[in-house]
């Protein structure tokens, strides 16, 4: 099951670990490098639009605010 992150944070009884934080920081960075490799911008990352299962992988969501850019795009 999914749980998206700001839930998640406010109804954990501990806080996240250092260790846990580091591996969501890097999974994040990795989604937010293969969106810039594919020349698409979220423009609304925050932490109700990332998705943690219960395996600890997160998931980019909601580009209802996405744009591609670059190839013929502009970044304005």
């Amino acid at each position: 099951m999914e749980h998206d992150l700001k839930g998640l944070i406010e109804t954990m009884k501990q806080p996240f670990s250092t260790s846990e934080v580091k591996c969501l920081m890097l999974q994040l960075l990795e989604g937010v490098k293969y969106l810039h490799d594919n020349w698409v911008l979220h423009r609304d990352l925050k932490a109700s639009n990332l998705l943690v299962n219960n395996q600890g992988k997160l998931k980019v969501c909601d580009f209802g605010m996405s744009r591609q850019y670059g190839n013929g795009y502009s970044m304005v």
